[in-house]
């Protein structure tokens, strides 16, 4: 959520690349726990739908 406020594509990316091992394992279990891997696609997602910050 703070990435998305303050506009910080790459702390986006580092968390969907923290995430996906985990979810991968977790979306092959049985039950609720497979929808870890929807939030972490979510992650990807919005990296990608976020347009890059110009310096100043």
């Amino acid at each position: 959520m703070i990435a998305m406020v303050y506009s910080y594509r790459m702390l986006l990316l580092i968390a969907f690349g923290w995430s996906i091992l985990p979810s991968l394992y977790m979306a092959g279990t049985p039950g609720i726990f497979a929808w870890f891997g929807v939030t972490s696609i979510g992650y990807l997602f919005a990296y990608l739908l976020m347009k890059p910050t110009r310096p100043a």
